[in-house]
C-alpha cells in the first residue's frame, strides 16, 4: 500500500479524495509549490494563500497557522488515532473526519475556541468517530460546563460526545442544530432557561437526565424546539417545567421534535398557550412517541400535545380540579390514567385507546372527591 506521497512543485490542482483511504504516514509538497505547502513538516497539503488544510494522514501535525480544515480532509483516514485541533482553526467543512474508525482521542488547547469553532456539517466535527474530548494538558473532559461568555452552543460542537454530565450556564438562551447530536450523556443540567433548541439537537442521542427549561425572550427571540431536536433519542427522565410564553414547534416539517423517541419518565408544567403553541396540525411535539410515565404539573390541563402516542401510564396532579384532557386522536393510547383526590369535576377525557400491557389493565382511578362526570366525558375512547 501507498505510505508516502510527494506533490511535485508543479501541481497546481489536488482533489482530498484521489489518495482517500489510504495509509499514508508521509506527505511532502516540493520547495517552490506556489499553490500549496507542507509547512513545518507537519505530513499534510495545505492551501497556502488561505491556510486551508485540504489533505492530512496518520501523522498530520496541524500546524497553528491553519484556520480551516478543508472537505474529506481526513476522510477514512486509516491509523488516525488521535488529532489535535489548535486554537487557530474557525471552520472544519463537512466530510472532513468522516469514516476515520480509528480515531480515539480529540485534542483542543482551549474549550472556549473549540466552541467558536464552525463545524459545517455531517463529519466536519471528529468526535462523531472519537468520542472523547480532550483540553489543555490532555484531560479528559467526563463533565463539561460550557464557557460563561457563550449565549449559545454552535451547530454540531459536541456531535457524538460521550459524557457524564452537561452544564449550560444561566447566560446561555439557545442550543443550536445538531450540537449533541447522537451523543450519550447521563446528566444534562440547565441553569438558567432556553430560547430555542434548534433542529436535531440531540436526535439519536442517550441521556439519562434532563431538565428543559424554555422561556419567550421576546420578539427578536423564536421560542421554539426544533424539528427532530429529540429524533429517536432514548431519554431516562425528562422534566419540561412551567415557562413563560408560547413554545412551538418547528412548523416547516415532517419531524416533530420529539418523533419516535422513547422517554421512561416525562414531566410537563404548564405554558400560558401550550395547544396552539406546541401543536401545528398533525406535527405536534410527542408524535410517536413511547413514554413509559407521564405526570402533568398543571392544575388544568387541556392541550393537544399528542399524537399517536404510547403511554403506559398517566398522572394527574395533586391539586387538579377540573380533568380535561382532549387528546389529538384515538391514535394516542395508554393503559392506566390516574385522577388524585381533590378533583371534583371530570369534563372531559377523550380521544384514548386504552390498552392492557401485560398484567396491567386498562384503568382510569376517579377518586371519591369526583361529584361530576359531564356528558360525553369519555367520547371517542375505546377499551
Amino acid at each position: 500500500p501507498i505510505s508516502s506521497i510527494i506533490i511535485p512543485k508543479e501541481m497546481t490542482s489536488f482533489d482530498p479524495t484521489a489518495l482517500q483511504g489510504c495509509p499514508l504516514s508521509s506527505i511532502i509538497v516540493e520547495d517552490g509549490n506556489t499553490v500549496y505547502d507542507s509547512r513545518n513538516g507537519c505530513n499534510a497539503i495545505i492551501e497556502t494563500a488561505t491556510n486551508k488544510l485540504i489533505f492530512g494522514c496518520k501523522t498530520t501535525q496541524i500546524p497553528s497557522s491553519v484556520t480551516t480544515i478543508g472537505s474529506s480532509a481526513f476522510r477514512g483516514c486509516k491509523g488516525l488515532k488521535s488529532i489535535l485541533i489548535p486554537s487557530t482553526i474557525s471552520a472544519i467543512e463537512q466530510w472532513a473526519f468522516l469514516e476515520c474508525n480509528d480515531l480515539e482521542k480529540v485534542i483542543t488547547p482551549n474549550l472556549e475556541k473549540w466552541c467558536v469553532i464552525d463545524f459545517e456539517d455531517a463529519g466536519a466535527n471528529p468526535l462523531e468517530e472519537a468520542h472523547y474530548l480532550y483540553v489543555g494538558d490532555n484531560s479528559k473532559i467526563d463533565d463539561l460546563v460550557i464557557p460563561s461568555s457563550l449565549i449559545y452552543i454552535r451547530r454540531n460542537s459536541f456531535r457524538g460526545i460521550k459524557l457524564n454530565s452537561l452544564t449550560l450556564h444561566e447566560n446561555c438562551v439557545g442550543i443550536q442544530s445538531g450540537a449533541f447530536r447522537g451523543s450519550e450523556i447521563n446528566r444534562v443540567s440547565i441553569l438558567g432557561t432556553l430560547s430555542y433548541v434548534e433542529r436535531y439537537a440531540f436526535s439519536y442521542s442517550i441521556i439519562g437526565d434532563i431538565n428543559l427549561p424554555l422561556k419567550d425572550y421576546g420578539p427578536n427571540y423564536s421560542t421554539m424546539i426544533g424539528a427532530g431536536a429529540f429524533l429517536e433519542t432514548k431519554i431516562g427522565n425528562m422534566i419540561i417545567p412551567y415557562g413563560e410564553g408560547d413554545i412551538t414547534c418547528d412548523a416547516n416539517t415532517y419531524y416533530p421534535p420529539f418523533l419516535d423517541a422513547e422517554i421512561n419518565k416525562l414531566t410537563i408544567g404548564r405554558y400560558p398557550n401550550l395547544t396552539s403553541g406546541w401543536s401545528s396540525g398533525y406535527r405536534t411535539p410527542f408524535k410517536r412517541t413511547q413514554i413509559k410515565e407521564l405526570y402533568f404539573d398543571p392544575k388544568v390541563i387541556s392541550f393537544k400535545a399528542f399524537a399517536e402516542t404510547s403511554i403506559d401510564k398517566i398522572y394527574l396532579p395533586e391539586g387538579t380540579e377540573i380533568v380535561d384532557i382532549d387528546w389529538y386522536d384515538s391514535r394516542s393510547s395508554t393503559s392506566y390514567i390516574y385522577i388524585p383526590e381533590g378533583a371534583q369535576t371530570i369534563k372531559k377525557i377523550s380521544g384514548f385507546k386504552f390498552k392492557t400491557t401485560g398484567d396491567n389493565v386498562s384503568t382510569i382511578v376517579i377518586p371519591e372527591s369526583a361529584t361530576k362526570i359531564e356528558s360525553n366525558a369519555f367520547s371517542g375512547c375505546t377499551f
